[in-house]
């Protein structure tokens, strides 16, 4: 039996080799490594037998997820039908709750979620291609940041002004600093095409402006370009 032994695995694309037994699944990420290496001939290394990693449940430290209506997973294999994958055997035990607590506030606008664990917290990408969705996946970010679910969690609005929009809520607080074109204000960062960070007051910047740069906890400076 396979140590995964998911009740998904004949629909969830996530774990291709997860319904085979472990050493045989082993075996065949060994012959796929020395079959990759065949195409370098003066390459001659000596390949030990693959070892299995520890542990083999809850080490997945990202998840790239797509959303349609309540439910967020992954395509069901052959379809692009959204296969709800609640429950994840591989998932980190931040990044699944993470994952649950995005999908309790769903339906958003949102057509899926790039959720990373780091050494500092969980860090979560919501993705739309509605740009008048800003407002209410803020108010979804900061729900996730004071929950406690993420440390932070950008917005990749496409189909904006500018060419990219990213709308970071995290739990970094600075104080309020004016500038010619925003203010920037606690709790919310923008970037807009290359970088421009601070909250928009009813505008956007150009892409490729910069208006200030922040860390977790600081304000370093302001330049434009």
């Amino acid at each position: 039996m396979s140590l995964l032994d998911c009740p998904l695995q004949a629909r969830c694309p996530g774990c291709p080799l997860g319904a085979r037994p472990y050493q045989e699944g082993l075996a065949s990420k060994g012959r796929a490594a020395a079959q990759a290496i065949t195409a370098y001939p003066e390459l001659v290394p000596q390949l030990s037998a693959p070892r299995g990693a520890s542990p083999v449940h809850g080490y997945r430290l990202r998840a790239k997820l797509v959303s349609k209506g309540t439910t967020l997973g992954l395509f069901e294999r052959g379809s692009h039908r959204v296969l709800d994958v609640s429950g994840c055997r591989v998932l980190s035990p931040s990044v699944a709750a993470g994952a649950a607590a995005l999908r309790r506030l769903l339906p958003l606008p949102i057509y899926g979620a790039d959720l990373r664990e780091t050494s500092e917290g969980l860090q979560v990408t919501l993705l739309s291609d509605n740009a008048g969705a800003r407002d209410a996946l803020e108010r979804a970010g900061r729900g996730l940041v004071e929950s406690g679910a993420a440390l932070s969690v950008a917005l990749s609005l496409i189909g904006s002004t500018c060419s990219e929009i990213c709308v970071t809520v995290s739990k970094s607080v600075l104080n309020s600093v004016v500038t010619e074109d925003a203010s920037i204000t606690s709790r919310l960062v923008i970037r807009c095409g290359l970088g421009s960070f601070g909250e928009l007051k009813e505008m956007y910047l150009l892409p490729n402006t910069v208006v200030a740069l922040t860390s977790a906890t600081t304000f370093l400076g302001m330049k434009s370009r």
